[in-house]
């Protein structure tokens, strides 16, 4: 993240025990955070805390500039990151700068780094 004392729009995806965790915290620390879960009751607790709770991946990257991706896998991540809605979103936004992104193993990190690579965003993993 850039790093400033002004609080950033940043979207989480994947509301584990890592996502969910990073989405409090930053919450709690001024950040205006979007959240999205495959699972929408895990957004709950969040949104009470006020957090918003975006309806899909593209919609939930549209509302922040740095997105943080905590899913458990390579499967996981392909299927979210590399949709034409998401690349599209991504690609449309000016001042999206920053990916954080957990769960990827070496084979992955190609094919994800690629789409970001294609967005000019900076990967962080």
């Amino acid at each position: 993240m850039t790093k400033s004392n002004e609080s950033q729009d940043v979207c989480v995806i994947g509301l584990g025990n890592m996502g969910s965790a990073l989405a409090e915290a930053l919450l709690t620390n001024g950040h205006r955070v979007t959240v999205w879960n495959r699972t929408a009751a895990k957004c709950e607790a969040l949104a009470e805390a006020g957090a918003s709770v975006a309806p899909s991946v593209s919609e939930a990257a549209a509302a922040a500039q740095v997105i943080v991706v905590c899913v458990t896998n390579h499967d996981a991540s392909v299927t979210l990151l590399q949709t034409d809605e998401v690349v599209s979103a991504l690609v449309a936004l000016p001042g999206w700068d920053e990916v954080l992104h957990t769960g990827l193993g070496e084979t992955a990190f190609g094919e994800v780094l690629s789409v970001i690579l294609f967005t000019g965003l900076c990967l962080y993993v």
